[in-house]
């Protein structure tokens, strides 16, 4: 098996979807919506004010271009931040937080601030730092240069949502597909893992993975439901993990955290 070639194909199928579905009933007020604009025809766009992040120094940075969209709200904070292209690694959770992290001139209509919807481009060079307290040997992600972001229209958005940080309460602030909760969307993130080389499959199945994809599209409490063995249980973990989202909308207008199964297809070569 040593030498043998390992391809997980992650495949979100209409029958692990349909297992995870149920009626949600939501007793809670409902929550305020919010018109989106978008720049032009008298709405200005959004600007990036200056900034500066804490960077770090290594020999061996992790450097890539990630593309987020957001809603700049009418206080310059980045709202309902998701994936558009992820690189499907440590670089993602880095972008989502430096982001966040961005303040921002709002956009303007009439002279009166408004929420503007955009896609922001972000270059970044990472290092990663040894975590000092916690888990032995845990690391995260710290700039290197500082992090270059470019914002552009996008047409993501509908014209009213609501904020993530919106109070929706379910089993824990946990949803689950349903008549009011659209599933994710796996993103193109190199689902995809490989090793050795090799035409015809010796050996083949189903790994069924359960998760929660959160409301920015990370997965989030992988596990497996029902094992292959073989070692291809850790790898489809692995796999899932790496694995981005657009993230599941309640209601047509907020994204919010969901727990799905996904079958992740194995094969040994």
């Amino acid at each position: 098996m040593r030498n043998g070639l390992f391809v997980l194909a992650l495949l979100v199928s209409a029958l692990s979807l349909a297992a995870a579905q149920q009626s949600v009933k939501l007793e809670v007020a409902e929550p305020e919506t919010v018109r989106v604009f978008k720049a032009g025809n008298g709405v200005t766009a959004p600007e990036l004010l200056p900034t500066s992040f804490a960077t770090a120094d290594c020999a061996t940075p992790l450097s890539g271009e990630i593309e987020l969209a957001t809603i700049i709200d009418v206080s310059g904070a980045p709202r309902n931040i998701m994936f558009v292209h992820p690189l499907g690694n440590d670089l993602d959770s880095l972008a989502l937080s430096t982001l966040a992290a961005a303040p921002f001139q709002p956009g303007e209509s009439n002279g009166s601030p408004v929420p503007v919807a955009e896609s922001v481009s972000i270059k970044l060079d990472a290092c990663p730092v040894q975590v000092q307290s916690g888990s032995p040997g845990a690391t995260f992600l710290r700039v290197r240069s500082q992090p270059q972001l470019h914002l552009s229209p996008t047409e993501i958005y509908p014209g009213e949502v609501i904020y993530t940080n919106a109070t929706l309460d379910l089993n824990g602030g946990i949803f689950r597909p349903g008549p009011d909760v659209t599933p994710p969307v796996m993103l193109p993130a190199a689902p995809i893992v490989e090793i050795g080389s090799g035409n015809t499959a010796k050996y083949s199945g189903e790994v069924m993975v359960t998760l929660i994809v959160d409301a920015f599209g990370m997965p989030m409490n992988v596990r497996v439901a029902r094992p292959l063995g073989k070692g291809l249980d850790q790898k489809a973990i692995d796999a899932v993990r790496n694995a981005r989202f657009k993230p599941a909308i309640f209601k047509g207008k907020q994204p919010v955290p969901v727990m799905i199964t996904i079958a992740v297809q194995c094969r040994i070569y």
